[in-house]
């Protein structure tokens, strides 16, 4: 579909358990995150012009009865949550845009709804999928402003 059309799409899965071994309450939390992602390239060559539309869904929910991981930490006394993004919420669509190159790549447009984490307040190990999951690492509001990947002029994802 992706060379006869220009579409192409996938979807991943990430479920994540945490156990504290001391607390006063609950110390298990399980929860899952699905992501479904689509790219229609409308016209142009991949590397010349190309006009681009972008979609990414995504949904989280607790798994069983337990705590979903993001709120573990309110019963264990700690600061910052055990994590990040793994919290409750419905199926969201949490980008969708259109991306247009012009001047033989020299000029990239980006207009509809898109994440600012993408560009802003990033760090290399700022990835809950690939990284680490610990909010100290993932989400820390102390962490200082660097370009991120998507800002230095290469495209994310």
């Amino acid at each position: 579909m992706a060379e006869r059309h220009g579409l192409s799409f996938g979807a991943e899965y990430t479920v994540l358990y945490q156990h504290a071994s001391r607390g006063a309450g609950p110390r298990n939390a399980a929860a899952g995150d699905l992501d479904f992602f689509a790219r229609w390239r409308a016209f142009g060559e991949e590397e010349v012009d190309a006009g681009i539309l972008r979609l990414y869904v995504e949904t989280r929910h607790r798994i069983g009865t337990r705590l979903a991981p993001y709120n573990l930490s309110k019963g264990l006394g700690t600061l910052n949550p055990t994590t990040t993004g793994f919290t409750e919420q419905p199926v969201a669509v949490t980008q969708l845009y259109w991306e247009q190159d012009l001047a033989r790549g020299r000029v990239h447009l980006r207009l509809g709804k898109m994440d600012p984490a993408i560009y802003f307040f990033g760090n290399r190990i700022n990835n809950v999928n690939i990284y680490f999951v610990s909010f100290p690492y993932s989400d820390n509001p102390a962490v200082f402003v660097q370009e991120t990947q998507g800002a230095t002029g290469t495209r994310p994802g």
